[in-house]
C-alpha cells in the first residue's frame, strides 16, 4: 500500500470516528431515544395494563397507571439509575390489589423526593 493510500484511509477513518462519536454524545436522544420512545410506550402502556389486570378497578388504579405512563415518558435514560426503587414502590403499592389514596400520594411524594436529589 502506498504511503498516500494509507494516510488517506487513517483520515477518513479518523473523521467518521469523530462523527460517531459526536452522533452518540450529541445526538443520540433526538435520533435514537426519542423516536425509540414513541414506538415503545403504547406497548409499554399496554403492558401496564395487562400487567395490573388483577387490581381493582378504581380511579386509583387509572391514577397509578398515568404515573406510570408520565414516569415512561420523562425517564432519562443516560442518568436515571435509581428507577428500581420506584418500580419496588409500584410492586408494594399493587401487591394487596387494591390501591387506595394515601398509596398515590406517597408514591408521588417519593416521585417528587427523587426529583429533587
Amino acid at each position: 500500500m502506498k504511503k498516500g493510500c494509507f494516510l488517506k484511509t487513517i483520515a477518513i477513518l479518523t473523521i467518521f470516528v469523530a462523527v460517531i462519536a459526536y452522533i452518540i454524545q450529541h445526538k443520540l436522544d433526538e435520533w435514537v431515544i426519542e423516536p425509540g420512545k414513541k414506538l415503545l410506550l403504547p406497548k409499554i402502556e399496554q403492558g401496564f395494563a395487562d400487567e395490573f389486570d388483577f387490581v381493582t378497578e378504581s380511579v386509583e388504579k387509572d391514577s397509578l397507571i398515568n404515573i406510570l405512563k408520565k414516569y415512561v415518558e420523562n425517564i432519562d435514560f443516560k442518568s436515571d439509575q435509581k428507577s428500581s426503587e420506584f418500580w419496588l414502590e409500584i410492586k408494594k403499592i399493587v401487591s394487596d390489589s387494591v390501591v387506595d389514596k394515601t398509596e398515590i400520594e406517597m408514591l408521588q411524594q417519593f416521585i417528587r423526593f427523587k426529583d429533587e436529589k
